[in-house]
C-alpha cells in the first residue's frame, strides 16, 4: 500500500511545522487513516485505543467490595455481641451480690427480732400453773424458747469479685437460715399465745364462777321484807339483773372475764338500790 498524509489535529495546532525535526529536513509521519474512504479499510477510532474495563472485571470489583463490607460487618457484630456479654455477664454478677448482701441485712434483722421476741416472752414461762387453763402451753413455751439456743447471725460470704453462681448460693445459704430463724420466731409467738388464750379463759371461768356464787347469796335478798317494801321501779331493775345474770350463767359459751365482772356489779348495784329503796320506805 502506498504510503498516505493524514491530518491530524496535531498538525492544526504546529502549523508549518508540522514533521520538522530540527536539524532535519521535512518528514512525513505515517499513522493509521481515521478518515474512512471508499473502497478502503474502516477507518480506526481513536477512542477505540483507549484502555478499557471489562465487564467481568467490573463484576468482580463489585464481588470484592460486598466481600469485604460483609466481612466489617461480622467483624463489627462480633466485636459488638463480644461486649454485650461482657456487660450482661457483669450485670449478672452484681445483682447476685446486691442480693447475697440483702439477705445478709434481712438474716441481721431476723436475728434482732428473735432475741427480743425471747426477752418479752420469758415472763409468761413463770405464770403459774393454776393461773391457766391448761398447764400445757407453759411447758410448751419453754420448750419453744429452749430452741433458740444461741442466737447468730449468719456467716457474711457475700464477695463483690465472685462469680455470680457463687453469691446466688451464699444467698440461697442465708435465706435458708432466715427462715430458721423466722420459724423459731413463729412458733414463740403462737407458744406465747397460747398461754395468754389459756390464763383469759382461766380468768374467764373464776369471773363466772363468782358471779354464780354471787346469785346464790342473793337468793335470799329476794324473798326478804326489803325487797317486797321496795317501790316498784327499783323492784324492777333488780328483777331484770337477776334475769341477766341467770342468762349469763347458763350460757356454754365462755365469756370474757370483764362481762362476768360487769354483769356483777349491775347485780349489786340493783341489791344496793333495793336496800336504799326499803330504808325510804320505813322512814
Amino acid at each position: 500500500m502506498a504510503s498516505r498524509k493524514y491530518n491530524w489535529p496535531i498538525d492544526d495546532l504546529n502549523g508549518g511545522n508540522v514533521g520538522r525535526h530540527s536539524g532535519m529536513g521535512d518528514r512525513v509521519y505515517l499513522f493509521p487513516s481515521t478518515v474512512p474512504e471508499q473502497g478502503s479499510i474502516p477507518a480506526l477510532d481513536p477512542s477505540s485505543l483507549a484502555p478499557r474495563t471489562s465487564a467481568v472485571a467490573k463484576v468482580w470489583n463489585a464481588k470484592k467490595s460486598a466481600i469485604i463490607i460483609a466481612v466489617v460487618l461480622v467483624i463489627a457484630l462480633a466485636a459488638a455481641g463480644s461486649g454485650f456479654t461482657v456487660l450482661q455477664r457483669r450485670d449478672s454478677s452484681q445483682m447476685a451480690f446486691d442480693a447475697c448482701q440483702q439477705a445478709i441485712t434481712i438474716n441481721q434483722k431476723s436475728v434482732t427480732r428473735l432475741k427480743k421476741t425471747v426477752e418479752s416472752t420469758t415472763s409468761a414461762t413463770q405464770t403459774a400453773a393454776d393461773a391457766v387453763a391448761d398447764p400445757q402451753t407453759i411447758d410448751n413455751l419453754k420448750a419453744a424458747i429452749d430452741k433458740v439456743g444461741d442466737v447468730k447471725q449468719a456467716e457474711n460470704s457475700c464477695s463483690p469479685d465472685a462469680e455470680a453462681d457463687q453469691n446466688l448460693a451464699a444467698d440461697a445459704a442465708i435465706t435458708e437460715q432466715t427462715r430458721a430463724l423466722g420459724s423459731k420466731n413463729e412458733a414463740i409467738l403462737d407458744a406465747n399465745d397460747a398461754v395468754a388464750s389459756s390464763k383469759a379463759r382461766k380468768d374467764a371461768l373464776n369471773a363466772k364462777q363468782a358471779l354464780g356464787d354471787q346469785l346464790e347469796q342473793l337468793q335470799s335478798v329476794s324473798t326478804s321484807s326489803a325487797v317486797s317494801s321496795a317501790d316498784l321501779q327499783t323492784r324492777k331493775q333488780y328483777s331484770d339483773a337477776l334475769n341477766m345474770t341467770q342468762q349469763l350463767l347458763l350460757s356454754d359459751q365462755i365469756m370474757s372475764a370483764a362481762i362476768y365482772q360487769s354483769a356483777s356489779q349491775q347485780l349489786q348495784a340493783a341489791v344496793d338500790k333495793v336496800n336504799q329503796s326499803a330504808l325510804q320506805q320505813q322512814q
